[in-house]
């Protein structure tokens, strides 16, 4: 028997799958150059400084038993240099993790997690128009390869 979805839910299932869909692209040797200028640009951002390194337990006391996967954004350059991330997706993610760690550990009220709702938004943006690029790239290309596959 077929699950049935209303329209609504196949609407948001549609979205959801076109999300996931542009997230999950191959990283190439452009891609990379363009997220580490990305990353230097964030980590000169005026309200980057509590991302930029590794938060200690000396700095924030607890830190490491209460965030299990930290991360920050010299870790996601060193990834980037190294070519650790072979999917876009995997590097969203750990852009993702450096927030999600800020807001779990940091009050609202703090200077930290008001930073990060500030750096986020500006990331948000790049990458929107980063994926966008990405997937107008990509349409071109599949173009060019049907014209040339039915010439």
């Amino acid at each position: 028997m077929q699950t049935y979805f209303c329209p609504q839910c196949k609407a948001e299932e549609k979205v959801v799958a076109a999300a996931e869909k542009s997230l999950n692209f191959d990283l190439e040797s452009e891609h990379f150059e363009l997220l580490l200028e990305l990353m230097n640009v964030l980590m000169q951002h005026t309200h980057s400084w509590p991302f930029n390194s590794p938060s200690t337990d000396q700095e924030y006391p607890n830190y490491s038993q209460i965030i299990s996967q930290p991360i920050c954004f010299k870790d996601i350059v060193k990834r980037l240099q190294l070519r650790k991330y072979k999917l876009f997706s995997e590097f969203n993610a750990d852009l993702n993790k450096v927030f999600e760690n800020a807001r779990t550990y940091h009050t609202k009220e703090s200077g930290e997690f008001q930073c990060c709702d500030i750096v986020e938004k500006e990331l948000v943006t790049f990458l929107t128009s980063f994926r966008q690029s990405i997937a107008a790239q990509n349409e071109e290309e599949e173009i060019s390869e049907s014209e040339n596959s039915s010439a």
